[in-house]
């Protein structure tokens, strides 16, 4: 096996600790504690999972739509049917 020099071998896996020295390099240095960093990590995967919901949440209210207006006689009722049935729901 021809490893480059500062390799170590673990059972699954090589790793160039040299390799590894330089990626850590790559991350921006900062002033803020690891745990001000965590912080707004977090909130920042917060933020992405709340705007996924919603996208999500339109995307149902719009088929949800589309299936009430293919299932009328006259599809210009839908609105009265959506309130319809949204106070179905409701109770």
């Amino acid at each position: 096996m021809n490893l480059p020099p500062g390799t170590v071998i673990f059972p699954l896996m090589a790793l160039n600790m040299a390799e590894a020295e330089e990626w850590l390099g790559a991350e921006p240095s900062t002033d803020e504690s690891p745990e001000r960093v965590f912080e707004r990590r977090f909130a920042l995967s917060v933020l992405d999972v709340a705007a996924a919901v919603l996208r999500l949440r339109k995307a149902y209210r719009k088929f949800v739509r589309e299936e009430v207006a293919a299932g009328l006689v006259n599809p210009a009722g839908v609105d009265e049917e959506m309130r319809h049935l949204a106070g179905a729901l409701a109770s």
